[in-house]
């Protein structure tokens, strides 16, 4: 197995002169509450139940040309103070009572907070960073370590502590028992973070006793924490025929209570609803492959292709993803894996190249270590036998070559995986476009998400600056839902502090929007250009000048250029195949002004969504 389906905004363009045959579009439905209609009473009703509701309410309405007149930057100020004290006041309450997963999202709106200070967020800014010290940003993650300290699981909690210990951790006591609690666990990369942070006296003792849990550095004693995963679905009939349908897999261990990481598309079976079928999970560990140890899958996120399985089986060894290694062009690496059901090979190449967007967010190593279709959900290691990546295999779309998820994204929501069912990270609903000078815009804004226009430049989020679409992602998708995000932005030549409240990333963005967006806001963002209305009805049968086109997107490929004048014809969205089509006329200065028509077909799976 390993087969899945690839999620790219290049889907070739169909280009020929049309003769345009009747089509259909999307009913629209209702959009999402407009925030910068609301009034005085609105806002106050929000500072009471949605107190990020209520802040980003706020931000908006502060850049809005028609926001009710009793709303003035003072009258914004004061409502800004009110429900960040309250946030602040909420914060106390659910680190008094231990509930800190509720805590995270009250410290991360506190601190988006904190990092805007700009205009009427100047004295809510000051009372955040006043209220939120290094200290109790420790103090959370340290709190949800400990619940899993309390329910048995190690890597969840060290991957808490490794955050604790970014933020300068040091209390000399709890790290000399983060230490014993490392080495029992083999933890061999946690042990030796901790004695380089204890006092050189402290560091030698603790040295000196313990030792007994250094971790076999050989690839062979790595490959025993590798099993092969196994998926009975029973049979499928081809012909009147039945076939045994079976699905072949890979898988790791990360926690030593048996707890293995795997690929969702390989253990999809068992937990997506729209699978009706037989479906049965066991894994076959190294050292007896003709064993069906019996397993079940805990946690999964399908944007990263990422699951968690539990099994009674417990591996010898234990991969930790907790401080990422990150990857490098020409570096040499292995695969571990159970490539068409052969247990426990081991493979070696090179990472061909890095930063690939093949996934909706984030990106993926490309390697050309030799995995086929079982390999999914294996290990990539590198020469010292650090966990590089997690290994898919089989995408239709790419053959002939390999890809793994690199472990710093499988780290944000490796704690997650471990809280059982699905695991959702959030989004701010913007399409983003790459510049040529690296420089990143806003290229669609999801209905509802006021604020921010296309065209706009993202600077930065949370005041941290990103090099690229990646570490934008990765940002916005490491905070909790619900909670706020500062967002940096230059409109029209000034530089403004934007806050919005996170959600739920939607599984393919576009195809959620194209059932309530307009045809101009689509044709603009799936293509990457931006449009000035110029004549006729907007949307379909409207006339437009073409104001920008970002490189590398579907609109610059194609041959549309600044300054064509282009008219919609039609569109036509096709949910079952999540593609949307679009019949255009252009007249280009390039071309003399001689007007074409060319139908685009394009996939809605697109890989730019922050």
């Amino acid at each position: 197995m390993g087969h899945r389906t690839s999620r790219r905004l290049g889907v070739p363009l169909i280009l020929f002169l049309v003769a345009i045959s009747c089509s259909t579009k999307p009913e629209p439905e209702t959009k999402p509450v407009d925030y910068s209609t609301l009034k005085l009473e609105e806002l106050e009703s929000l500072a009471v139940t949605d107190l990020e509701a209520c802040v980003e309410a706020l931000s908006i309405i502060s850049l809005s040309a028609s926001r009710d007149p009793g709303l003035d930057d003072e009258t914004l100020s004061k409502l800004a103070n009110l429900a960040t004290g309250k946030l602040v006041a909420r914060l106390g309450v659910e680190l008094d009572g231990g509930l800190w997963r509720a805590a995270e999202r009250s410290l991360a709106s506190l601190q988006a907070i904190g990092s805007a200070g700009k205009g009427f967020l100047v004295g809510a800014s000051d009372m955040a960073r006043e209220a939120v010290p290094r200290g109790v940003a420790i103090r959370v993650n340290l709190g949800r370590a400990d619940e899993y300290v309390k329910k048995k699981l190690y890597s969840p909690a060290a991957s808490y502590l490794h955050r604790a210990l970014d933020l300068a951790y040091s209390d000399e006591t709890s790290l000399e028992e983060w230490f014993y609690r490392a080495e029992k666990a083999k933890d061999e990369a946690t042990a030796r973070r901790i004695l380089s942070l204890l006092p050189t006296a402290t560091s030698e003792k603790l040295s000196e006793t313990a030792g007994n849990g250094k971790i076999e550095t050989t690839l062979e004693k790595k490959a025993a924490g590798v099993v092969t995963v196994y998926v009975d679905k029973g049979l499928k009939i081809e012909n009147g025929v039945g076939y045994p349908d079976r699905v072949l897999g890979t898988a790791f261990q990360v926690d030593s209570s048996g707890y293995y990481i795997t690929n969702y598309h390989v253990v999809s079976s068992e937990v997506d609803p729209a699978y009706d079928g037989y479906s049965r999970l066991s894994i076959r560990p190294t050292s007896n492959p003709e064993a069906r140890i019996p397993a079940k899958v805990v946690g999964w996120n399908e944007d990263l292709d990422l699951a968690l399985v539990k099994s009674q089986e417990i591996s010898p060894h234990t991969f930790y993803p907790f401080k990422p290694e990150k990857a490098f062009k020409g570096q040499k690496v292995y695969a571990i894996g159970s490539p068409v059901g052969l247990e426990n090979s081991v493979t070696a190449g090179i990472v061909s190249a890095t930063g690939r967007r093949i996934l909706p967010r984030g990106d993926a190593i490309q390697i050309d270590a030799p995995v086929n279709p079982g390999n999914s959900g294996g290990p990539l290691l590198d020469e010292d036998g650090n966990l590089l990546g997690i290994v898919f295999a089989g995408l239709p779309n790419f053959q002939g070559l390999n890809f793994a998820l690199p472990t710093n994204w499988a780290s944000t929501v490796f704690p997650s995986l471990f809280d059982e069912g699905k695991v959702e990270t959030s989004w701010l609903g913007l399409g983003i476009a790459k510049n040529l000078d690296s420089s990143l815009d806003v290229s669609y804004v999801y209905p509802g998400r006021g604020g921010i226009e296309p065209g706009d430049t993202l600077i930065s989020i949370d005041g941290k600056r990103f090099a690229d679409i990646q570490e934008a992602q990765m940002l916005v998708a490491a905070k909790p839902i619900g909670s706020l995000c500062s967002e940096e932005i230059r409109k029209e030549g000034k530089i403004i502090v934007l806050l919005r409240k996170t959600e739920a990333f939607p599984e393919i963005p576009f195809r959620k929007a194209s059932q309530h967006d307009t045809a101009e806001h689509l044709l603009q963002g799936v293509t990457g250009m931006l449009l000035d209305h110029l004549s006729g009805p907007r949307g379909s049968g409207g006339t437009y000048k073409v104001a920008k086109t970002w490189p590398g997107m579907i609109a610059d490929e194609s041959g549309i250029g600044e300054a064509d004048v282009l008219k919609l014809l039609r569109y036509y969205v096709d949910s079952r195949k999540n593609s949307i089509q679009f019949d255009v006329s252009v007249k280009s200065l390039n071309s003399g002004y001689l007007e074409r028509a060319m139908r685009m077909e394009l996939s809605l799976e697109t890989d730019n969504f922050l």
